[in-house]
């Protein structure tokens, strides 16, 4: 129980310098508030219908990831996860809702965290229904063919050394949890966009957000990097290391 709650407040903190939605990587505008009930227009907007479908129930989960960071695939331990996806096959690939308020109405999206063998994910859970339509319930039979997840993350719980104690991440071209920024650049290049975070309460800079996207598209993809902001410490791009990511398709892409 104890790490699940430190898994629970590191994934809070993690969404705390996401985007809200996948219109935008500006990640100066904060993540979106499942509570808010605000719409996430990004992940309608005018090709909705066409991008929609490649989450549609059946499409289900890839088997492995790709040489492509952008085609939004990671590995979390065993499982390979992608966007979209639609929640019923989230669901039968075996992950359950632990989000206590998790109706979405329509042409709204909120975030909604799932669990399987000890991990947790924050998905981005999108109905494509029109705005004004009933909400639909994460885990009921129209759910599962109706709802939309939009975009995943995930970060990797690690013992006090630094080893991946659980949800050990890995992307395309061989970077995984605990890679540097140095091996990433190697990997993809120069980020679009980077973003400073800092520990809770106004402490040191703790790490790096790295934005990777494709020019022309909303689709991307975060990784989060993290380092040791404690006590007079202060996160170096040089000592920080991979151990988050976030995976976003824009439906209007």
């Amino acid at each position: 129980m104890k790490s699940k709650t430190i898994l629970a407040l590191a994934m809070a903190l993690c969404m705390s310098v996401s985007v809200a939605g996948c219109g935008s990587s500006d990640s100066s505008s904060g993540s979106s508030d499942s509570s808010s009930g605000s719409s996430d227009s990004s992940s309608g907007g005018s090709g909705s219908n066409t991008a929609a479908s490649a989450g549609q129930k059946g499409s289900g989960l890839p088997s492995d990831i790709t040489d492509n960071l952008y085609d939004q695939r990671a590995r979390f331990g065993s499982e390979v996860l992608g966007v979209p996806v639609s929640v019923g096959d989230l669901e039968d690939a075996g992950w359950v809702c632990k989000s206590p308020d998790n109706t979405v109405s329509g042409k709204k999206g909120y975030d909604i965290d799932f669990e399987k063998d000890s991990q947790l994910i924050t998905a981005h859970v999108y109905n494509n229904a029109e705005e004004g339509s009933g909400a639909i319930k994460v885990g009921s039979d129209e759910g599962k063919s109706s709802l939309t997840v939009t975009y995943i993350s995930m970060l990797s719980v690690l013992n006090d050394d630094g080893t991946v104690k659980s949800g050990k991440i890995a992307l395309p071209k061989g970077i995984e949890t605990g890679a540097t920024i140095e091996q990433v650049k190697a990997a993809y290049g120069e980020p679009a966009k980077t973003k400073e975070t800092y520990a809770p309460g106004g402490g040191n800079r703790d790490g790096f957000v790295y934005t990777y996207q494709e020019s022309g598209k909303k689709s991307y993809v975060e990784l989060i990097f993290k380092g040791d902001g404690s006590g007079s410490k202060i996160a170096k791009e040089s000592t920080v290391k991979l151990q988050g990511v976030k995976i976003c398709h824009s439906l209007s892409d």
